[in-house]
């Protein structure tokens, strides 16, 4: 699989969405939701408590005990959003 991206010369990239940041590129912008700026806190909460919790000792990710992965870049995106309201 790999070695086809190798024939792409130019600079490429890819990025994993999770399904609320994929939702959200769908969404309507006209929509009412679009002009709610304020980001919940509850779910970035869940992420931290979730991946502190179960963290794999040598990777660098979360297992939960439903099997969800929580990535790294998850957990950091979480902590980055909390930190006004953790003075």
């Amino acid at each position: 699989m790999l070695h086809r991206a190798a024939a792409f010369a130019s600079l490429t990239g890819q990025i994993t969405l999770c399904l609320a940041q994929t939702e959200a590129c769908a969404a309507d912008l006209s929509s009412p939701e679009a002009e709610n700026k304020t980001p919940e806190l509850e779910p970035a909460q869940d992420v931290v408590q979730r991946f502190e919790a179960h963290q794999l000792a040598h990777a660098s990710f979360a297992l939960d005990p439903s099997r969800r992965i929580i990535s790294p870049h998850e957990y950091q995106a979480a902590t980055q959003l909390l930190i006004p309201t953790l003075s």
